[in-house]
């Protein structure tokens, strides 16, 4: 055989391929392969990347505008299906790729087919809307072709068979020569009756009885969710997209999406006029944004098709390409561009750029040796570097970060090469903040830039910052920082590392969840463009020269803007009440433990049973739980309920169980020390109360008079915990638990009030500018 005859790659498209071999191409994948089972995960990163690459068509003129979907793998076969008369190529590599491209094609065909039913074109000028309908029923089809191809029955019948199918699956020209038994293969041939019916819903549920079809079934769904939020700005939030803005439709780059703008309006002054009434009604901008989008799915996303009719050869191919290394990072991608420019105006030797360069390389190459560790970090570095130099939301997809820092980088050697060196520069401060600020080992030498008490609040602040994984707060607080604290003084850095600290805790607790407080981080460092609503503060370096970074104070004033607009009336009753209801537990261990130590900090247990007070109080070390000794000890790593998770018998009150929340709540919630509760985590109150009095014992004659009472009554405890408390290590935290009678939802209540009252102490002054 000739080398040449060996295999064909060629890059493809979803829509290319399916109309490969003269649109007679169909995909089966072999009984080898496992079931359709692509994670969620990895579904969103492909809606994601595809979001990002249609937001990158506006200001790309090159091969970044593409979103790349590595290799697939296939072998010529001759058809088994004895009434097929396509080409069929079995899958070696790239079969849960390939299905999830055409359960998306599925899924985008019945968003247009609803944008359709909606009269979408109502209130256009009549060209503009036969241009969109002949925009809409091309799509259309495209996406039917990913999904389903035709054999022809002569004289002029034609039957529909689906692209892909499984081993065990007959592919025919009607219903007696054909049989469909995969969930894959049925929800793709049945797309044909949908297709020609008038409902603008896919009803797929039948696919759940059949053997794997539960998980099929539930991936569309996942797909649908996912679709749904195409338009809606809010999702956007949470994820490292940005909403596609239709005003750029006027830009030559995004026009040429529309496949028969020209066609249907010649006129290039025409053309322009049609595309300006589209900008101008918002209600248009959902279903422009949503035909761009099933355009660039169709054309623009792009993956490598590897053909051979050699098995052997497939599978030799399928090895090869999967035991080459990572590709080379965006970073790695750059430093010949910045070698360039520095060469051009003297030399890159021993120019600021180097420096930049070798504290890049300390701080990632010297590292991180894993290539696959190191490309994680590397995305991640440039996903911060893109919102702290430019206020940019950038994904963690390779070509759009190489895109980026290459624009980027020529936006800044453009205006002078003081201006390239400063971009370096920034990029350098940033990897360095972020190694010592936002990683375990890096916080634990925090000492060379912080001393004394400020150098324990510093690390308390980071390693919560790294525990809540709030990697968008960094470049915001980057701006405050410098390498050299130690000398100009630290006061600033840390009043904004507070302010910030308790902003997050604060709208955290409030809300529960995330509910978008990274887009809150990404918003102060944005620049306000086009006609975008939501607000934008610009504090990201290439917005200096427009504004100055603001003070202490008016970030403060900020922070709590914000919070008035997520809280509405923001005041100490309402957020407390609202914060003593939400079920922690459930949203975020790490905040309950941040919580309950500023509760803690400089108090002391209540006259009233089981709760704690300032009331009175000298501020004493002793006291003093706001270290991050305490915070990164063992003593206090887990959080753990005290009336347990799931209602036992014995002394617990059961109104405590009559909902979900109760016993998710600060007040039934504890910290003990990591996998301490596992023995002792269904017993009952007594014995929790004997557990706990353990861990309270302040001499050592108590101490061991405790520990035989509970072993008298069944209480164990680990090696690991007798180690600790031999060596002096208590909770007082337990103090004031351990001492109450009887535990019930009442109690609870009180206490999840009296937590969340002290944590609001403690934290509001930090963000209130009236108490600077």
């Amino acid at each position: 055989m000739d080398i040449s005859e060996l295999y064909k790659a060629e890059a493809t498209t979803p829509f290319n391929n399916s109309i490969s071999y003269s649109t007679r191409a169909g995909f089966r994948i072999p009984e080898y392969q496992r079931q359709y089972d692509w994670s969620e995960e990895n579904i969103e990163r492909l809606y994601t990347d595809t979001l990002n690459g249609l937001n990158r068509v506006k200001s790309s003129h090159d091969s970044s505008i593409y979103t790349f979907l590595g290799s697939i793998i296939m072998v010529e076969e001759k058809s088994v299906d004895p009434d097929f008369e396509g080409v069929s190529l079995s899958i070696v590599d790239g079969q849960q790729r390939l299905t999830t491209l055409s359960l998306f094609a599925c899924a985008i065909y019945e968003k247009l087919k609803a944008e359709k039913s909606k009269e979408y074109n109502r209130g256009l000028r009549p060209e503009v809307s036969s241009w969109l309908e002949k925009e809409l029923e091309y799509l259309l089809g495209c996406l039917y072709y990913c999904v389903l191809g035709v054999q022809q029955i002569p004289p002029s019948y034609s039957y529909p068979y689906p692209r892909i199918v499984r081993s065990e699956d007959i592919r025919g020209k009607n219903l007696q020569t054909s049989d469909y038994k995969s969930p894959i293969a049925c929800l793709f041939f049945k797309f044909s009756n949908y297709v020609e019916s008038s409902d603008t819903e896919y009803s797929v549920s039948k696919i759940k009885k059949l053997k794997g079809g539960k998980k099929v079934f539930d991936k569309y769904q996942y797909i649908r969710k996912l679709l749904n939020n195409l338009n809606n700005p809010e999702w956007y939030d949470d994820t490292d997209s940005e909403l596609f803005d239709v005003h750029n439709i006027e830009r030559k780059q995004v026009r040429s999406l529309f496949s028969k703008l020209e066609s249907c309006i010649p006129n290039q002054s025409d053309q322009n006029k049609a595309l300006s009434e589209l900008t101008n009604s918002a209600d248009h901008h959902d279903f422009i944004r949503s035909l761009l989008f099933a355009r660039y799915f169709c054309d623009y996303i792009v993956f490598t098709k590897v053909v051979t009719q050699d098995e052997g050869a497939a599978f030799d191919i399928f090895d090869a390409l999967n035991t080459t290394g990572e590709p080379l990072t965006a970073l790695e991608t750059l430093k010949p561009r910045v070698l360039q420019f520095e060469n051009r105006h003297g030399k890159f030797a021993g120019s600021e750029s180097e420096q930049a360069w070798i504290k890049l390389d300390e701080l990632i190459e010297q590292r991180f040796l894993d290539t696959k560790i190191k490309q994680a970090e590397t995305k991640e570095l440039v996903v911060l570097f893109a919102l702290y130099q430019e206020g940019e939301k950038l994904s963690k997809e390779l070509a759009g970060q190489r895109n980026f820092l290459r624009n980027s980088f020529d936006a800044a050697s453009d205006k002078d090469l003081a201006s390239a060196r400063a971009y370096m520069a920034s990029f350098a401060k940033l990897a360095e903040f972020k190694r010592y600020y936002f990683e375990n080992d890096g916080i634990e030498e925090l000492s060379r830039f912080h001393r004394g008490d400020n150098l324990d609040l510093a690390q308390l602040l980071a390693s919560f910052l790294k525990n809540m994984k709030t990697t968008m707060a960094l470049p915001l607080l980057c701006r405050y920082w410098s390498s050299e604290l130690k000398t100009d003084g630290d006061k600033e850095f840390l009043d904004v590392f507070k302010a910030t600290v308790a902003f997050l805790v604060l709208r955290r607790a409030f809300t529960g969840t995330t509910d978008g407080v990274d887009g809150v981080f990404r918003d102060l460092m944005a620049i306000k463009s086009g006609n975008n609503k939501s607000q934008k503060f610009g504090f990201c370096i290439s917005n200096t020269s427009t504004r100055s970074l603001p003070s202490v104070n008016e970030l403060k004033t900020i922070y709590t803007n914000l919070l008035t607009k997520k809280i509405k009336h923001l005041n100490k009753e309402n957020w407390v009440s609202h914060v003593s209801e939400n079920p922690l537990y459930k949203q975020s261990k790490q905040l309950v433990r941040f919580l309950t130590f500023a509760a803690a900090d400089f108090s002391s247990p209540s006259s009233e049973a089981g709760l704690l007070s300032r009331e009175g109080l000298k501020k004493d070390y002793r006291s003093s739980f706001f270290n991050y000794k305490l915070w990164s000890s063992d003593l206090y790593a887990t959080v753990e309920h005290v009336a347990p998770e799931s209602e036992k018998e014995g002394d617990w009150d059961g109104a405590i169980y009559r909902n979900q929340i109760t016993r998710h709540t600060l007040g039934n919630l504890t910290l003990l020390p990591s996998k301490e509760n596992s023995s002792i985590g269904n017993a009952s109150w007594e014995k929790k109360r004997l557990f706990y009095s353990c861990l309270t014992s302040e001499t050592h004659e108590e101490h061991l008079k405790r520990l035989d009472l509970a072993r008298k009554q069944g209480v164990n405890l680990s090696k690991s915990l007798l180690r600790l408390l031999e060596s002096g290590e208590l909770s007082p935290l337990l103090i004031p638990v351990q001492g109450v009678d009887k535990w019930n939802k009442e109690l609870i209540e009180k206490r999840s009030r009296n937590v969340a009252e002290l944590a609001w102490d403690k934290l509001w002054p930090w963000v209130n500018p009236d108490d600077s």
